[in-house]
């Protein structure tokens, strides 16, 4: 014992606390430090409610209770006290939910959010649907004549689901615009093939078809023009299986195929002077030049044309072949020799004796030679009035000509007699000069004969699908400029891969037969390998949602501020250039007449078909119609209250 309690042994004897008995402990003193994410609001907990209850009975302010003096917990006061603490305990426990709920930073359910924006006026934003583009492909009529021409059309509303995958569900998108959708337009094919540049230096050409009997050593006539004609040596044959054709090289070298663009064409300008729709008149007035689509409409529309025999026109004109005895090419199937390439020399027999052989005189050109006309050493029956010859001169000089008239005949001159073919050259085209040329060129010139014109074929464009525009391999007039395509191909980066791209049409043009289409932005994927390329036109925006039609029940003229509940949740909202950035997809009639949603009742007239809408928690919608004094009252009917929406999001 201490030296302090031994002086005043009857000071300090409650030190431990262990003879203070109960003391009121509520209600607690709330305190709460901004900023927090959640306060405390309870001004006590069950314990602290019965210890304070339970200190009241002591209290010298209740006289009326000092008869209760026991404390123990089956004493029916006490039970009574220990019930009530826990009421209160229970009730400040929602006391300080409700709290945390009525503030913005220490809310946990979305109801008190909702409930909280509503005091300022603002409902929470719903969720806005799913939007996407659809491309439809529209059933064909095989053998139908003038397909190009028929249209369907795809009304808004259209519904479309989606093929669930695994653990999936199918999903509901609906049409929010109306297209006319064509079958043509179901797989729209970029331009495959060009036309061949033919010219008498070229590296290689491509025939059609994989049967041609040309070899390496062979001659290949090419005639680019009337002036321009060549003789060129053939290198290497390939058969190409996939195409059907044959590529022909010529100096041993395969180019590397490119489309070149053509010289740019000069825009065709719309005209009034009357005209037939002819293949002449749209040669010479249209044919050509670059068009845009609307304006060869416009002009249809102008001079009365049907828009399809338009069409047949400038296809027939893309498709016309030049015509044979002009330019093309040409296999010369044999090489042959003049009348009196083997002539003897003649010999000196004025000194009684012949000269050595190597001293014999030559024999000079008759009077039956001329520039116009020549023999051959034989009878060839092949050789035909029309076709081309070679004729390889001394000193590698070579001359193309066009045979006028052929006849065979025996022939006796420069000491030897044999079948002979006479050959007379159209257009007066002379090949050797009989008064400048003497007999060394009739023994050393050799002839290229039957000609037979090669068909030439298309050749591949390599050039891939890139940049802002792309080139079909058809006409089409109705494509229209602002239309939305998809394109849909392999990038060259990622073989095997198939991407699409959602575009927009600038502007449709036309050149020589084809159609090209501008886009709006350039392709996102840079380039795509042409042939595996597909468009299709068939394109209409859709949103995800089902549109559903509910009666909601009957107008009560004697109620104010009228309810009812939409039956299909969630209802479906739509992106819309609005504050809210969304537009909801519900329509109200009431007998018959549309009804107009309103943010509220402020300010409203008493005669405006008007009505509010309000999103639960749940997602349930419910509607309200007014008073009377701010928006019409429902007027009275049987099941008169109808509504059209789409639900899902």
């Amino acid at each position: 014992m201490s030296a302090r309690r031994k002086n005043n042994p009857l000071r300090n004897l409650n030190d431990c606390g262990c003879c203070e008995g109960l003391t009121l402990q509520t209600p607690l003193k709330i305190a709460n430090r901004p900023g927090l994410t959640a306060i405390e609001y309870r001004v006590g907990t069950h314990s602290q409610f019965r210890q304070s209850m339970l200190a009241r009975l002591s209290s010298s302010e209740y006289p009326a209770l000092e008869s209760l003096r026991t404390r123990q917990d089956d004493d029916f006061t006490v039970a009574l006290l220990d019930a009530w603490a826990t009421a209160a305990d229970v009730l400040t426990f929602y006391q300080e939910r409700i709290a945390n709920e009525s503030y913005l930073r220490t809310a946990v359910e979305r109801r008190s959010l909702m409930e909280l924006a509503r005091l300022v006026g603002y409902e929470l934003n719903p969720g806005v649907a799913a939007s996407t583009f659809l491309a439809f492909t529209i059933e064909e009529a095989p053998g139908a004549p003038d397909q190009a021409t028929q249209e369907t059309i795809i009304n808004i509303g259209t519904k479309v689901q989606s093929v669930p995958g695994p653990n999936e569900d199918p999903q509901t998108f609906e049409t929010v615009e109306e297209i006319k959708a064509r079958p043509e337009w179901n797989k729209i094919k970029p331009r495959l093939t060009m036309q061949q540049p033919l010219n008498t230096n070229i590296k290689s050409v491509t025939v059609a078809g994989t049967g041609i009997n040309l070899k390496q050593g062979d001659r290949l006539l090419i005639v680019a023009s009337k002036t321009d004609r060549k003789v060129r040596l053939i290198t290497h044959v390939e058969s190409q299986e996939d195409s059907h054709t044959t590529l022909i090289s010529l100096d041993g070298i395969t180019p590397v195929k490119i489309f070149t663009a053509k010289v740019p064409l000069l825009p065709g300008t719309v005209f009034s002077t009357s005209f037939k729709l002819t293949e002449t008149t749209i040669k010479n007035q249209m044919f050509g030049k670059t068009w845009k689509s609307k304006n060869l409409l416009a002009l249809a529309a102008i001079q009365n044309w049907s828009i399809q025999d338009l069409v047949k026109i400038f296809e027939n004109l893309r498709s016309q072949k030049t015509a044979p005895g002009e330019t093309g090419v040409f296999a010369l199937g044999k090489r042959v020799s003049l009348f009196g390439y083997n002539a003897p020399k003649i010999m000196d027999y004025e000194k009684g004796s012949p000269k050595p052989q190597n001293d014999w005189g030559d024999w000079s050109p008759t009077k039956n030679e001329s520039g116009e006309k020549l023999y051959l050493d034989n009878a060839y029956d092949e050789v035909l009035p029309g076709s081309y010859i070679a004729i390889n001169k001394p000193g590698n000089q070579t001359s193309i000509h066009t045979i006028a008239n052929v006849r065979t005949f025996p022939r006796t001159e420069y000491g030897i007699s044999s079948k002979t073919t006479e050959i007379t050259l159209s257009g007066k085209d002379p090949w050797w000069d009989p008064n400048n040329d003497d007999f060394s060129i009739i023994r050393g010139t050799a002839v290229d004969i039957f000609s037979e014109r090669l068909e030439l074929a298309d050749i591949p464009i390599e050039e891939q699908v890139h940049g802002n525009n792309v080139l079909l391999d058809k006409i089409d007039l109705y494509l229209k400029d602002g239309q939305t395509v998809i394109l849909t191909g392999e990038p060259i980066d990622q073989p095997g891969v198939i991407k699409s791209e959602v575009m927009t049409i600038d502007t449709v043009t036309v050149e020589d037969g084809f159609t090209r289409l501008t886009f709006t932005k350039e392709l996102a994927n840079q380039s795509y390998t042409r042939k595996s390329v597909m468009i299709n036109a068939n394109v209409s925006r859709a949103t995800h949602g089902e549109t559903v039609s509910d009666v909601l029940g009957s107008g009560d003229a004697g109620q104010q501020y009228q309810k009812f509940l939409l039956r299909q949740s969630p209802l479906t909202f739509v992106s819309a250039p609005t504050p809210s950035g969304s537009t909801s997809t519900l329509s109200v009639r009431v007998n018959d007449l549309q009804w107009h949603e309103v943010s509220s009742f402020f300010g409203r007239d008493p005669d405006e078909r008007v009505f509010t809408t309000r999103i639960d928690d749940d997602g349930k919608t419910t509607i309200q119609f007014g008073d009377g004094i701010t928006g019409k009252r429902l007027p009275s009917g049987q099941e008169n209250v109808r509504a059209t929406y789409r639900k899902g999001m």
